[in-house]
Formats: structure tokens, C-alpha cells, sequence
């Protein structure tokens, strides 16, 4: 298969991709990097959230100092505030030692709150109130100022962690100044390709192999694959793919691919009318959440710009699982 030319820059923070929704990522960040405005990337898991907020850290003039990830989805209630904010010495028991907080880690850099409507409900307030003074309180101290641009991201529509109360609606507002949207990969085209390539040279270093190139048949099967686990989906099926290679290009016995599920809700090939049906339900679905976020959860106002009656709106929401 000819080789394909990729983006070229640090691979830390690269975003490889052709596609008009990667240009499209590349240049939102892009023009995000001289402000020091919260940063909310959203987008489905594995689809490379991270490495946007990355590339927003590597680009501006926070650069040379930390850039700290913190997965909100693992900090549990009890010990949520001390992992976020850090401890005193004998604040509570078994506080043998001063701790430093997550935030405070990142001084001078960045911050990234992953899955931040994850984040337990007793710390939300405390996140709120640093977002506002960017002032930490350790348990048992006295606040203290903290230099550190903040980023979030998201996989969940944070208007409806709102309206069912999981999220805070004054943090939400505080965390969506600037949006960002990660497209999943199956959006992306022959992203898929390039970024195959990228991974199988990393890949191949890491084992200590000679680099293998994509047989036209591998690159059929990586096309036609919807990737419903994104990007990180496609790292790992190149890395299994990678231990039991033996030619010179990976061929598509290689890959370990279960075929698209087929029928109405299948994700893979098809028809061409089922290929539309498709890509006009996730538009239509992403337009509304859009409008949902934009009205800040009001169906009635949401559903006006949408040209949709309240119940109508109610019935996609439903069939879209927006509920």
C-alpha cells in the first residue's frame, strides 16, 4: 500500500489527521492557545481528549511547566477533596504528612479535569469556588493562590447531567467558556489510515521489530471498521495485531476485527440509503444537544429553534437516549 503523508510535529501532542474534522480540531485549539479561558473538550471515549487538551498545553506559553490529568471518575467521596486540594499535616486521621493537592501540582501549567462531571457532588462547590478565586484550601490550611490554566472534558451531554442532578448547573456554566469537539473516529475518513501507519512505527519500536507496512487488504478492513471505541480502539487492535505479524506488511488475517453489526442500528457498512440513515441520525442527534446546551436545558426554547413541537423534541430525546 503507498505510504500516506501525515502532520508532522512533536507526536506528544500531535494530532495526525487529513480530514476536515481533524483540520477543524487542530484549528479550534489553535486559536484557544492565547487565551487562558477554561477549555471543555467533549467527545465519545478514546476519540484522543486528552491529546487535545495536550496540544492546547504544548502550544502556548504554559508549555515548560506541568500538565496535570486528573480522572475525575476515580476520585472517590471521601477522599476527593484531599486528592483535588491537598491536606495539612494532622487534618484528619492517619494525616501523617503535608499533602499536595492535584491542582496544585500543575502551578504554572495546566490542569486537566477529566470526565469532570464524574467528580463527586461534595467536592463540586469546592472546584466551583477555586474556578472562581483560583484559590485552593488544603484540609486543615489557608487558602492559597494557584496559577493554572484549567481544561475539563466530557463523553456525557452535561445539560442533562444537569437537569437529573449529577452536575451543578453554576459549575457547568463555569466550565463550557470555551467548547471544543473531539469528532469520533469513524467521522475522521482515512484518518483511520494515517493514523494506523503512525501507530504501527511507534508500535514496532516499542517491540523492537522492523517497521510493517499496511497491505491493501488491512487498510479495507481498518476502513470499513466503525471504531466504536475511537482511536484507543485502534492502537490496541494494531498492538495485538503487531505480536503475531510475520510478514512485511500487516495483513488483514492480522487484525483481530469483529465484522459491523449489521441491521437498523448497525454502525458499518451497508446500503447506501442505510449509510445516509445513519450519518443523518448522529447529525441530527448531535443538533440536539447542541440546542439543548445552548438553551441551557429548556426544551421548550430548544425545540423552537429546532422547528420541533416540545413533544416532538421529548420523542427524539427519547429515542436518542438523551433522557
Amino acid at each position: 500500500m503507498p505510504s500516506r503523508k501525515s502532520a508532522t510535529g512533536d507526536s506528544a501532542h500531535e494530532i495526525i489527521g487529513e480530514s476536515a474534522a481533524a483540520c477543524r480540531l487542530r484549528e479550534r485549539i489553535d486559536a484557544a492557545v492565547p487565551t487562558d479561558t477554561v477549555v471543555l473538550f467533549r467527545g465519545p471515549v478514546g476519540s484522543g481528549r486528552e491529546l487535545a487538551a495536550r496540544r492546547l498545553h504544548a502550544l502556548g506559553p504554559r508549555a515548560g511547566k506541568p500538565f496535570v490529568a486528573i480522572p475525575c471518575a476515580a476520585l472517590s467521596a471521601t477522599l476527593a477533596e484531599s486528592e483535588l486540594f491537598g491536606h495539612e499535616k494532622g487534618a484528619f486521621t492517619g494525616a501523617v504528612a503535608a499533602h499536595v493537592g492535584l491542582i496544585e501540582r500543575a502551578s504554572g501549567g495546566t490542569v486537566l479535569l477529566s470526565e469532570v462531571s464524574e467528580l463527586p457532588p461534595p467536592v463540586q462547590p469546592k472546584l466551583l469556588r477555586f474556578l472562581e478565586e483560583r484559590t485552593v484550601t488544603p484540609l486543615g490550611g489557608e487558602p492559597r493562590p494557584v496559577d493554572v490554566r484549567v481544561t475539563a472534558s466530557t463523553s456525557r451531554d452535561l445539560a442533562t447531567e444537569v437537569r437529573q442532578g449529577r452536575l451543578r448547573e453554576d459549575l457547568y456554566f463555569r466550565l463550557r467558556v470555551l467548547r471544543i469537539d473531539v469528532p469520533p473516529l469513524a467521522e475522521r475518513g482515512d484518518d483511520c489510515l494515517l493514523l494506523a501507519e503512525r501507530f504501527l512505527d511507534d508500535i514496532s519500536k516499542e517491540f523492537g521489530k522492523a517497521p510493517l507496512g499496511l497491505s491493501e487488504g488491512a487498510a479495507k478492513l481498518l476502513k470499513r471498521h466503525p471504531w466504536p471505541g475511537n482511536v484507543q480502539e485502534l492502537r490496541n487492535c494494531l498492538r495485538g495485531a503487531l505480536v503475531f505479524a510475520g510478514g512485511p506488511e500487516l495483513e488483514g488475517g492480522d487484525l483481530d476485527i469483529e465484522p459491523p453489526p449489521a441491521g437498523p442500528g448497525g454502525r458499518g457498512g451497508g446500503t447506501l440509503k442505510s449509510i445516509v440513515s445513519r450519518v443523518v441520525s448522529e447529525t441530527e442527534k448531535r443538533a440536539i444537544v447542541e440546542a439543548l446546551e445552548r438553551a441551557g436545558g429548556n426544551r421548550t426554547e430548544a425545540a423552537k429553534e429546532l422547528g420541533l413541537s416540545r413533544r416532538g423534541l421529548q420523542l427524539k430525546m427519547k429515542h436518542y437516549r438523551l433522557q
